[in-house]
């Protein structure tokens, strides 16, 4: 990938927005947060082409994509799929895991509020938590740890 013909680290490329809160049309603010949880482990062996991949999944994450019941293969690509596990109360689970390999094969994932459901948000307001969603997701990936994704608390 590039940008003005410079080649981009997608491990390093931080999501434009992510630390930004919006605002509807009305001047309300909305901020979404991302509280890291506990470590996802045993984390699974990984090279360069299954974090290339889980990149590349998580670009292609729609606000959709989060909400549902359990569901394997929500999206797949190449070595990786999204799944969404059974969730703790008042929460969905989503996670990245590597196709075709026994447990351990979470390599990122998210627990996303039920707060930021579609039917409690304004206009405009789904496509900020689709981005937070995604970039909590590379966050979890780099860190090893599941990522909360809720309302920012005052």
């Amino acid at each position: 990938m590039t940008q003005e013909g410079v080649p981009v680290d997608p491990e390093t490329v931080e999501p434009i927005g992510s630390e930004a809160a919006e605002t509807n049309l009305a001047g309300e603010q909305f901020d979404v947060e991302i509280v890291p949880g506990a470590d996802i482990s045993p984390y699974p062996q990984v090279n360069k082409d299954i974090i290339n991949d889980c990149t590349v999944i998580v670009s292609k994450i729609d606000y959709a994509d989060l909400w549902g019941p359990p569901k394997s293969n929500v999206k797949t690509y190449q070595s990786v799929r999204l799944d969404r596990q059974s969730p703790p109360p008042d929460f969905q689970n989503v996670q990245v895991q590597i196709n075709n390999r026994p447990a351990p094969s979470t390599m990122a994932g998210i627990l996303v509020d039920h707060s930021l459901a579609e039917k409690y948000l304004k206009p405009g307001q789904k496509e900020f938590v689709q981005r937070k969603a995604r970039d909590a997701m590379l966050r979890s990936r780099d860190t090893k740890k599941m990522m909360t994704v809720r309302r920012k608390k005052s």
